[in-house]
């Protein structure tokens, strides 16, 4: 958060409203003469232009906030004034010169019209709340497509940033070219506003471009940010002034939609920084300093280098607006905050039983961890950690046992919000019939909120780091990395490159229509989705490709894709040998399942592949030979028959092995402890050997050896000191846990999901009590409740996901 107390904030308000009701032009200075005779005053309260619209928006927001009354008592009395005096010098009569204009314009064609950006505030965003406040579909209507046209015209995708304006004369142009800062502004507050007025779905086309343009232009502004935190009138123009009433703009639309989870949260730190340069720069009497007046389009960029600079009612508001919305964050931040009450920079954690998976695989009884920030400081015996950090905040996780984050290196968290949709059938017809034909009636309102309710439960029962298959285009990779930002909780994330539309190539297996991607959405739309989220929130976030069987992806596009991932050291992760049908898939090609993999340059220690049941010996030695790990998933393998790994043999061969929940239509569940139990029991019983993958294996493969696969074992995995604070307190004290002797053996073999009780992740508490507190389980819950069965009933699969049994 910026340092500005919440009193400091209110107080800078009032002094702003004050001085906003009282600004007067008295030496005439500001006056504006028009052509038709008409003498405006912009700058006094007392009148009735764009300028007061803003002021009085201004004023509202901040009453919208508060329910002060005496805020409202301003607007009304504003209007009743305006209204005596007979109101706004035009009337409904001229418009009767329109018609005959519009009968010009269709015979001629000419425009001479001029599109600028501050149109979307001053008359786009009151066109659409009159529509909405009237019923009026044409006005939203009109309202969406005048931001398209805005954008179309005077986005400059270069820089990211807007063109102050554009006429249609002489071919069309932008006039200077001028990047002016308080026309940006007027941006970065109306696609919030507009997104939050019109209530626009997540999946919605129209806000996916807003959200994306919005994104681009936050890029840009944090690089022509000033030290001090403000812009220049001239954004990208280091000899232009610095101007104050932009810089509040830029707050207040970032702020929001920070709050409103449309862009990063990282973006905060950008506007907090501009809240300070606003503070600075209102002074004792309350005027926002460094304000520009307003302005026409300018044909040079000198023209913007001299406007005069004066108090004005829009940058009184705005800065308003940025300090209200400042102060609306900030409130939701402390409300979370109290919900972690053990959420500070010096922690120790005590009492517990702790195995730390580390080189030397201690466990540590009655042990403590000292955490500074996220990093692991110390970790020892209770006393002896109590005695070093005395001043420390504790949390008492007396009988808990203490165990490094869980990571789950296969899982699709789309496909939580079809659990129980697909059950009891065999891969193929599973995912051909069912699956496939489900996903490809996603939005990406359900793709965010399939990847809530996936990262909720995976939280809730200690998995702190998961690694996401293969995420379509369709279901809004935004909002995937959002969620991951959002909960706290540390993401591999891939996104799907393909550019087969079947499975193993048979054309009796084909995908559904809505799933099919190529080159270009798929790879590229990797790496799009790599340079804009990989490494940010707290590097909690990695972009990997995702991508599909062999049959899925052509040997070029396998070919391109891994020559991409060893230049830019972008991960990859793959199903392969899952079912026979793969097997027989690359026979048909004259090769085995890893033969195949190293043609195409697939085999590689940046490489997971996921189940790998169908492998013969050779395939085994080539494997180990290479590198490449492989997820483990015997739920998803047992349920949908399609065999188990060999996971003795891969271990013997040196094989690094993760374990993965795979999606929960084939497992139900995304509880990583219920499949370590599994992976435990099943290879004893195919094997006749109780000795075979024993509990301590199959902990290791749910923690160090899941972050070797993804390649962060140097930061998880295990506890030890200068790794993160990533791990999971289990409470042993149940009737159903007792009695136990060996940590090791009460996790594998006793605990489940449902006894996770403290979950820590990047050294914030993320659950406490069994409880989430970064998230809203009820409202993730009634969503993805509505929102599963919308999926079925649009993929006409409501009879088929019915009980068997007669229902009365």
């Amino acid at each position: 958060m910026a340092s500005l107390p919440p009193p400091q904030a209110r107080q800078t308000i009032d002094l702003l409203i004050n001085n906003l009701v009282n600004i007067k032009d008295t030496t005439g200075q500001f006056l504006l003469h028009l052509q038709d005779g008409r003498i405006i005053d912009t700058k006094s309260w007392a009148g009735w232009e764009w300028t007061h619209g803003i002021g009085l928006y201004g004023i509202w927001k901040y009453y919208e906030m508060t329910g002060d009354a005496k805020l409202l008592g301003i607007i009304e009395d504003w209007f009743a004034a305006r209204f005596a005096e007979g109101g706004t010098t035009k009337n409904i009569n001229t418009m009767a010169v329109f018609l005959t204009l519009a009968y010009v314009y269709e015979k001629t064609g000419n425009n001479h019209q001029q599109l600028w950006d501050d149109t979307l505030m001053m008359t786009v965003m009151p066109l659409a709340k009159i529509g909405k406040l009237l019923n009026r579909p044409a006005y939203i209507a009109e309202a969406k497509r005048q931001f398209l046209v805005h954008i179309k015209y005077l986005f400059d995708t270069k820089t990211g940033l807007w063109f102050h304006g554009w006429t249609f004369e002489d071919g069309g142009h932008n006039f200077a070219n001028a990047r002016w800062a308080r026309g940006n502004s007027w941006v970065t507050i109306a696609i919030p506003e507009i997104i939050e007025l019109l209530d626009l779905e997540p999946e919605d086309p129209l806000r996916i471009h807003l959200i994306d343009t919005l994104e681009a232009q936050c890029e840009a502004l944090q690089r022509f940010q000033t030290d001090a935190g403000d812009w220049r009138t001239l954004l990208d123009h280091e000899d232009s002034y610095v101007e104050s009433s932009a810089t509040a703009g830029f707050a207040y639309g970032i702020l929001k939609a920070v709050r409103k989870r449309y862009i990063r949260a990282d973006y905060k730190a950008v506007a907090d920084k501009a809240i300070a340069a606003v503070v600075k720069a209102v002074d004792e009497k309350g005027e926002l300093l460094n304000t520009s007046f307003g302005t026409a389009m300018g044909d040079t960029l000198d023209f913007y280098k001299q406007i005069p600079l004066t108090a004005m009612p829009y940058g009184q508001a705005m800065a308003i607006m940025a300090l209200g919305e400042y102060l609306r964050e900030l409130s939701t931040y402390q409300a979370e905050k109290k919900k972690t009450p053990n959420t500070k920079a010096k922690m120790l954690y005590t009492h517990a039983t702790i195995v730390t998976v580390d080189p030397s695989r201690r466990i540590i009884n009655d042990g403590a961890i000292c955490v500074r920030d996220d990093i692991i400081a110390d970790i020892g015996k209770t006393a002896e950690l109590k005695g070093k950090y005395p001043d420390d905040e504790e949390y008492d996780l007396s009988g808990r046992i203490v165990i490094p984050g869980l990571i789950s290196t296969h899982m699709h968290t789309a496909q939580t919000l079809l659990r129980g949709a697909a059950d009891d059938l065999e891969l193929v017809s599973w995912l051909c019939e069912r699956i496939w034909v489900l996903q490809g009636n996603f939005t990406a309102g359900d793709g965010y909120a399939a990847a809530r309710l996936s990262i909720g439960e995976m939280l809730k029962t200690g998995t702190t780091c998961f690694l996401e298959s293969m995420f379509a285009d369709r279901y809004g990779f935004d909002g995937l990395c959002r969620a991951v930002e959002e909960s706290g909780i540390r993401g591999c994330l891939g996104k799907i490159v393909m550019d087969i539309a079947k499975y193993a190539k048979d054309d009796a297996w084909a995908m559904h229509p809505g799933l099919v991607e190529d080159r270009e959405t798929s790879l590229l739309g990797t790496l799009k989705m790599w340079d804009k989220w990989n490494g940010k929130a707290n590097d909690r976030i990695r972009v990997w490709f995702g991508a599909r069987t062999p049959g899925g992806v052509s040997d070029a596009l396998y070919q391109e894709m891994t020559r991409i991932s060893r230049e830019k050291g972008i991960p990859i992760t793959m199903h392969c040998a899952e079912v026979k049908a793969d097997r027989d898939f690359f026979a048909s090609v004259g090769h085995t399942p890893m033969t195949y993999c190293d043609s195409v340059g697939l085999l590689s220690p940046s490489t997971v592949l996921v189940h790998m049941v169908h492998l013969d010996d050779n395939d085994i030695r080539v494997l180990a030979g290479s590198g490449t790990h492989v997820a483990h998933c015997p739920t998803s393998n047992a349920k949908l028959a399609s065999g188990i790994c060999r996971v003795p043999d891969l271990q013997e061969a040196g094989v690094n092995i993760g374990l993965g929940t795979d999606g929960a239509p084939c497992n139900n569940t995304c509880d990583l402890l219920q499949e370590m139990k599994l992976a435990a029991i099943i290879h004893k019983s195919i094997s006749y050997d109780p000795t075979a993958v024993p509990a301590e294996s199959v902990l290791e493969m749910a923690t160090i050896n899941g972050a070797k696969a993804l390649g962060l074992d140097d930061r998880i995995g295990s506890l030890e000191v200068g790794k993160k604070a990533d791990f999971v307190a289990i409470d042993m004290r149940g009737i159903h846990s007792q009695p136990w002797f060996n940590p090791v053996s009460a996790v594998i073999y006793t605990a489940t999901g449902r006894d996770v009780d403290v979950v820590v992740v990047d050294g914030k508490v993320l659950v406490a009590g069994g409880k989430l507190l970064t998230m809203d389980e009820e409202e993730i819950v009634r969503e993805a409740q509505q929102r599963s069965r919308e999926v079925v009933e649009r993929a006409g699969l409501l009879q088929k996901v019915q009980p068997r049994w007669p229902v009365e």
